[in-house]
């Protein structure tokens, strides 16, 4: 479900009140229940409660949702390695696809191959110490 048009503006020059925002969250609630088949009636009922319940529990609280993008782009820059190291994917290409500069193109296929190697450096070194510890035991 789309954010209403009056929420579309640039986000920081736009203030969205409480009022607004429960009656948004209601909505995509209640969109998300008839989705996994609650009737329509049921859903809406459902939605306006759950709001009500959570302006009671929190009124007057300022709270801030986090747009949760590092995971996406961790999984993204990943992927944009994995392809380049395939050659799907030239620099360019990888600029055009993912709308990023050159330089970021750069930086994300450095960040994730010393990221790769660092976890493989730890692995081979956690294998060391087991054959290690081993050995110690065996002798």
């Amino acid at each position: 479900m789309e954010r209403p048009k009056e929420f579309w503006q640039d986000r920081r020059k736009i203030t969205i009140n409480g009022n607004e925002l429960t009656a948004h969250l209601a909505a995509v609630l209640g969109h998300q229940l008839m989705g996994d088949g609650i009737d329509t009636k049921r859903a809406e009922d459902i939605s306006l409660n759950v709001m009500e319940e959570i302006r009671n529990q929190y009124a007057g609280q300022n709270v801030y949702f986090p747009q949760n993008t590092k995971a996406k782009t961790s999984e993204r820059d990943l992927e944009i390695y994995e392809r380049h190291a395939r050659n799907e994917l030239t620099i360019p290409q990888i600029v055009h696809e993912y709308g990023i500069s050159i330089q970021w193109a750069y930086h994300i296929l450095r960040t994730v191959r010393i990221k790769l190697r660092e976890q493989r450096d730890a692995e081979i070194e956690a294998q060391r110490a087991a054959e290690h510890e081993r050995w110690k035991r065996e002798n």
